[in-house]
C-alpha cells in the first residue's frame, strides 16, 4: 500500500498503513522505518505523528477501540433490544474486530480505559451490567472477564497458529489419524469425537459457541447474585 509521494500525510492514513502492515506480517514487522518504507518517505516523517514504536502500536490498539465502539454504537442506543441482547453484541463485536486484527488483539486490554473509544465502549458495559444486576464491582470484575474471554476466543481459535490452510489441513488429519490409533476401550469418547476434536474449517460455530458461553456466565452469575 504505497502512498503518492506528494499526498499528504495524515495520522489516520499512517496509522491505517501501519494496520495492514501488522495485519500481513505481524507486530515485529511494524517498525518506524519499515512503515516509513510502506509510505515512500523517511522515518523523521513519522515523528511528527509518534514519537517511537510504542506510541505506534498504542495508536493502532486505539483504533481497535475505535472500531469496536462505531460498531456497536447502533445497537448501543436500540431501545427495542434488551440489557442482555447489548451484552451479547458487544461480546461479539469485539470478537468480531479482534478476529480482523489478530496480532493486535492482545494489545486491546491495555488500552482500554487510555483511549476515548474505550472508555466509551467500557461505560456502556459498565451501564449495562449494574443494570442486570451487578454492583460497580462486581460489574468491573464481569467487565475484565468480558474483555478477557474475547481475546482468549481469538488467541485460541482452532488453527489460527497455522495460516497456511494446505498446512493447516495436513497437520489436522495427521492429528486425527493419531487419534484414531488410541485403544477405543480405554478412550471410546475422544476416537468417537476426533473428527470434531481436529476440526478446524468451522470458526463461526465456534465464536458463536464461545460468545454464548461468555453470556450463559455471565447471566448465571447474576442470577446468582440476585438470590
Amino acid at each position: 500500500m504505497k502512498r503518492e509521494p506528494n499526498s499528504r500525510l495524515d495520522r489516520e492514513f499512517v496509522v491505517g498503513v501501519a494496520m495492514s502492515l501488522a495485519d500481513r506480517e505481524g507486530l515485529e514487522a511494524v517498525t518506524i522505518r519499515r512503515l516509513a518504507s510502506e509510505l515512500s518517505v523517511t522515518p523523521m516523517a513519522l515523528y511528527w505523528h509518534f514519537e517511537d514504536k510504542q506510541a505506534l502500536l498504542d495508536a493502532l490498539s486505539d483504533q481497535l477501540w475505535n472500531e469496536a465502539r462505531d460498531r456497536v454504537t447502533p445497537e448501543a442506543h436500540d431501545e427495542s433490544l434488551d440489557e442482555w441482547a447489548k451484552l451479547r453484541r458487544m461480546t461479539q463485536v469485539l470478537v468480531e474486530v479482534f478476529r480482523e486484527h489478530p496480532t493486535l488483539s492482545m494489545w486491546a486490554p491495555m488500552r482500554v480505559t487510555e483511549c476515548e473509544a474505550g472508555l466509551t465502549f467500557t461505560e456502556w458495559a459498565l451501564d449495562l451490567l449494574e443494570r442486570v444486576g451487578f454492583d460497580p464491582e462486581r460489574a468491573s470484575a464481569m467487565a475484565r472477564y468480558l474483555l478477557g474471554s474475547a481475546v482468549m476466543l481469538v488467541g485460541n481459535q482452532p488453527g489460527l497458529a497455522i495460516p497456511d490452510a494446505a498446512l493447516r489441513e495436513e497437520m489436522m488429519r495427521a492429528k486425527a489419524a493419531k487419534l484414531l490409533t488410541l485403544s477405543p476401550e480405554r478412550y471410546p469418547h475422544i476416537v468417537a469425537a476426533t473428527n470434531f476434536l481436529t476440526a478446524c474449517d468451522a470458526p463461526e460455530r465456534y465464536y458463536d459457541l464461545g460468545v454464548d458461553l461468555v453470556i450463559g456466565g455471565l447471566r448465571a452469575a447474576g442470577t446468582s447474585v440476585s438470590r
